[in-house]
């Protein structure tokens, strides 16, 4: 039961890292507060400055692949298997990583409203102008993110599945078993 506590807390702990850090350069790509880091540290501001929005890409592509992989593996059975096939799926992942966050950044670019401005204007119709296009500015960054976490969670579930499938086949686990379990009843 040990085993499973950390193999679990290692998943969790992944998730939140990836979504803290997802929501850091989310917000600040949004805001524009690699301003405010240029002050305290010149070199590591520029730095941010180029890397904000891939850090944003790569964390978002990330997290939705371990959130798919996470959910994908709670069918797998029993617990060695499911972290075979989990580590194999994690690998394949960070393998897989940057072709991923390039296609869903471009996916993730298709308008997702079909009145564009409708939201822009209903914030600065509420509040005014500067609040309004601020606002609108962490909305849309916001909900690029959120696009590409969940273009990436179909990736990370064709990843899991294929894990699954590797695990499977090299005879990893009994899958017959759990399959008339689920399915014969």
């Amino acid at each position: 039961m040990a085993e499973k506590s950390k193999f679990v807390r290692l998943l969790r702990w992944l998730t939140i890292l990836l979504a803290l850090s997802g929501f850091i350069s989310t917000l600040s790509f949004a805001t524009g507060a690699e301003i405010a880091v240029r002050y305290l540290s010149p070199a590591f501001g520029a730095w941010w400055d180029t890397n904000e929005f891939t850090i944003m890409a790569w964390s978002a592509s990330a997290l939705g692949m371990v959130v798919a992989i996470r959910s994908g593996a709670r069918v797998v059975q029993p617990l060695s298997a499911r972290r075979t096939a989990v580590a194999l799926a994690l690998a394949i992942a960070a393998v897989l990583l940057i072709p991923v966050a390039d296609a869903v950044a471009k996916l993730g670019r298709m308008g997702w409203d079909a009145d564009g401005g409708t939201i822009a204007r209903w914030l600065i119709a509420r509040l005014d102008y500067e609040v309004g296009t601020f606002l609108d500015k962490v909305v849309i960054a916001g909900v690029y993110f959120l696009k590409m976490a969940a273009f990436a969670m179909l990736a990370g579930l064709g990843i899991v599945s294929a894990s699954v499938v590797v695990s499977l086949v090299a005879g990893k686990f009994p899958f017959r078993n759990r399959c008339c379990e689920i399915f014969c009843k």
